[in-house]
Order: C-alpha cells, then sequence, then structure tokens
C-alpha cells in the first residue's frame, strides 16, 4: 500500500489546484509559544533537548491521531488518513507549476516575481550564471519537496514524512527561536535530506548519463569534502548541472523540445520527472521483493 499512496499523494499535489491551502502551518507560532518558558531554559548546551522537544510534541499528536483513526474508523480510513498526511507533507508548493511560471516569464519584472518562490537568493545578473544557478534551484526543491518526503515516508511512514516536514519548517521558521536550538533543527534537517541526495544522485546517473554523473559526484566529494553534517548537496547539484548544460539531457531524444530562453529550466525540471520515475520503479520493486513493509 506504500507504493500506492505514494502515487496516489503525487497525484492530488499534481493535479488538484489550491491542494497547497491545507499545507498550513500557522499552529507553530502557538506551539512555539506554548513552549517559550521551556524553550527559553534549554539553550547553550541544552540546546538539543530543546529542539528535539520541538519535534516531539507534534510528532506525538500525529501518533495519538494516527492511533484513533486506525482503532476508530478502520484500516480504509486510516489509508486515507496516510494519504492525507503524505500530501501535507509534501510541497508546500506544486514545483512543477512554479517552473511553468519561470519559463513563461515575458520580462525581467515578472521573471524575477517567478522565481521567488524556488531561489533562496538573488537572482543572478548573467544568462550563463542564471541557467546554472535555477537548474540548481528545482533540484534543491526537488529534494526538500518530494524526495526526502518519499524517501522517509517509504522508510518510517507518517511518522518519517512528518519528521521531515516538521523539522525542515522549525530549520527555517522566521519565528524567534534560539539560535543553538535552530542550529540543531539544521543539522538535523541536513541529516535527513543526506541520504536521500546521495540516492537522487545516483538515479540521476540512470535517468542521464552515468558515466558523467558518477565521475562529477566523485569529483566533487575529493575537491569540496563535507560529512553527514555539513555542506549543502552541492554533489548532486552539480551533477545536474552537469546533465542538464553538457546537453546529456537534451540530445536523447525525448526533450530536444525543451528549448529556448528558459531551456535549461525546462530540462532540469524533466529530468526531475525522470529521476522521480526511476525512484518509483525502485520502491516498487523494493516493496514487491519485500525489503519494505
Amino acid at each position: 500500500m506504500t507504493i500506492i499512496a505514494i502515487l496516489i499523494a503525487l497525484a492530488i499535489n499534481h493535479f488538484v489546484k489550491g491542494v497547497s491551502i491545507i499545507r498550513r502551518s500557522e499552529w507553530l507560532p502557538p506551539l512555539l509559544h506554548l513552549l517559550a518558558p521551556v524553550l527559553t531554559r534549554l539553550h547553550g548546551q541544552y540546546a538539543l533537548a530543546g529542539a528535539l522537544l520541538l519535534l516531539l510534541i507534534p510528532m506525538l499528536v500525529l501518533a495519538l491521531l494516527a492511533y484513533i483513526m486506525g482503532e476508530t474508523l478502520g484500516s480504509f480510513f486510516y489509508f486515507l488518513f496516510t494519504i492525507l498526511v503524505l500530501v501535507y507533507c509534501l510541497g508546500p508548493r506544486d514545483l512543477d507549476h512554479d517552473v511553468r511560471q519561470i519559463a513563461a516569464a515575458g520580462n525581467e519584472n515578472e521573471l524575477q516575481d517567478a522565481v521567488r518562490p524556488v531561489l533562496r537568493e538573488p537572482l543572478a545578473a548573467t544568462p550563463e550564471a542564471r541557467s546554472e544557478q535555477l537548474i540548481r534551484a528545482v533540484f534543491r526543491e526537488g529534494l526538500t519537496r518530494w524526495f526526502a518526503v518519499i524517501f522517509w515516508f517509504a522508510l518510517l511512514g507518517i511518522y518519517g514524512a512528518g519528521l521531515y516536514r516538521l523539522c525542515s519548517w522549525l530549520a527555517r521558521t522566521k519565528q524567534p527561536l534560539d539560535t543553538g536550538q535552530r542550529a540543531w533543527l539544521e543539522r538535523i534537517s541536513w541529516v535527513l535530506e543526506w541520504p536521500v541526495a546521495q540516492l537522487m544522485t545516483l538515479a540521476l546517473a540512470v535517468a542521464a548519463d552515468f558515466d558523467t554523473v558518477i565521475a562529477t559526484w566523485r569529483k566533487h566529494h575529493k575537491e569540496q569534502g563535507h560529512g553527514i553534517l555539513s555542506g549543502d548537496h552541492g554533489f548532486m547539484l552539480t551533477a545536474a548541472v552537469v546533465a542538464v548544460q553538457g546537453g546529456y539531457v537534451a540530445n536523447d531524444g525525448f526533450a530536444d523540445q525543451l528549448t529556448g530562453r528558459m531551456g535549461p529550466v525546462k530540462l532540469a525540471m524533466d529530468l526531475l520527472w525522470r529521476v522521480l520515475a526511476v525512484w518509483l520503479t525502485l520502491l516498487a520493486v523494493m516493496l514487491l521483493a519485500g525489503w519494505l513493509t
């Protein structure tokens, strides 16, 4: 049922307009306010305890809801609840829609507005720099919006998906939070994303040019280093840039129509869908083999 839940959730996320409305996190500020007396004491060397407390309370609520749904309404409604939680954890925005908005931008002002949901930094000045910047943004957003949620859902069910999304929200919240606690939440998010980025790179090699992607992967690790608690997933982002700009996607007979000023961005999105297809295929095989439950 895991792969079915993932497919249904992805379909809802992609085809149902306005689904992002349900992905609201307005309950986070009241939670932070409620726990403020305790959190103010858990700073410095106790910052990790504060970060874990912020994660524990919502996860206990999720576990209670799951128990009530499973015990009172039966397996079918629990399955619907599982899909609802997974849909809630995806996104929060439709990445495909955001990329189409970027590709459709007719002038500089429209482009600046369109890139805002996917870029975490100002848009570069030159076309070449923008191309690489947006390719990286597409894959980074793909990791945080899709793949990390899917990976942890496949491993731990709704608790894995909920833990990742909650940690990601808290690490990036604009609400006042102790710097030590925020740093720990960022580290936990990084740890949760690290295996996902590695597996995305492997799937990218399968979906594009295997030898080139693997060579880029190894080169980046050799030159840049970074362990499991640091870095920016640059190995995966660099491999995506090489795959798109090197022509391995556009010249394979499937995406040669994705040209124009924003061709690289559209190619990046097309490649990300292929990576997702590789993931779903492998997940289906693993589930059928009984390696995942």
